[in-house]
């Protein structure tokens, strides 16, 4: 037999001598389905957070809460089904649960939209930026500026930074996404922010336009990819650096976007003072029509 947790039990002692309003068997089995359709919600919500990488904890909580309310109910039932009971806190709490499940939903929109939906805003097309990465068998050494590419992570990774270091953005980029390509743990994150620093860096000393544009573009999604990456320390910087790239396309809206998340998502951020300055130079945001 389950053991019911004292917390539970604690919950059901209280609900059953509170003055509140009796809720009969069909009020039970109506609450019952409410239940359940905030499961399925739930599941439905962590399946697009997994997908996302975003909001893991929070929807994680909530789906603790839910299961907690159907273990609740279950008590308050098999004590009271034929007389009902009183369970009043029970449907506040199903109410707040159906707010905060709509919370985590909008903020998980809201991420896709400053990520996904303006990386393919028309017309600077950044998704289309895209090259198909260079196909890296790593049974045979690959070679970056004539050098043989280390087989260690550790060593791959300290070879693809010297080349930054050396300002040999090129040959960093094409290094680190080699890494990228072999190499999974915890340099993953770090390879993908100075893969995303180098293209910035081309970007920044390219004369000509189309490859200037070209390279703030890979800037952009290799950023992305630091923020797809769960709990990354880096998160901030690339907000950071996709609205500095976003700028220098002339794109200020979508600038103002990842300015904004960086303050709301990482306020201690020491990068937060200089985005507030970045957004007191953009023009006023255009006005969505009505």
């Amino acid at each position: 037999m389950m053991r019911v947790p004292s917390s539970v039990m604690l919950l059901a002692a209280a609900l059953a001598f509170s003055p509140a309003c009796v809720v009969t068997r069909s009020e039970g089995d109506a609450l019952r389905q409410d239940i359940n359709a905030l499961k399925d919600e739930t599941a439905n919500l962590q399946t697009e957070v997994a997908e996302a990488r975003a909001q893991r904890d929070q929807v994680s909580r909530l789906a603790s809460r839910v299961a907690e309310l159907e273990t609740t109910l279950s008590v308050l039932r098999q004590s009271d089904a034929d007389g009902g009971v009183q369970i009043e806190k029970l449907v506040a709490e199903v109410q707040s649960l159906r707010g905060d499940l709509e919370e985590a939903r909008h903020e998980l929109g809201q991420q896709r939209a400053s990520v996904e939906s303006i990386l393919a805003r028309p017309p600077v097309s950044v998704a289309t930026a895209a090259t198909a990465p260079k196909q890296d068998d790593p049974s045979r050494p690959t070679q970056v500026d004539g050098q043989d590419v280390p087989a260690d992570a550790k060593e791959h990774y300290a070879f693809a930074k010297r080349f930054f270091d050396d300002k040999k953005f090129s040959e960093s980029a094409e290094a680190f996404e080699i890494f990228l390509q072999r190499h999974k743990g915890e340099l993953v994150d770090n390879a993908a922010f100075w893969k995303a620093e180098s293209y910035y860096q081309l970007g920044g000393a390219a004369a000509d336009k189309v490859a200037k544009e070209k390279a703030y573009k890979q800037a952009i999604l290799s950023y992305q990819r630091v923020l797809e990456t769960p709990n990354s320390g880096k998160a901030d910087g690339a907000l950071f650096k996709i609205g500095l790239s976003f700028e220098q396309l002339g794109f200020e809206d979508e600038a103002r976007v990842f300015y904004d998340e960086l303050q709301t998502k990482h306020p201690k951020s020491p990068l937060v003072a200089e985005a507030k300055k970045r957004l007191k130079l953009l023009k006023p945001a255009k006005k969505k029509p009505k």
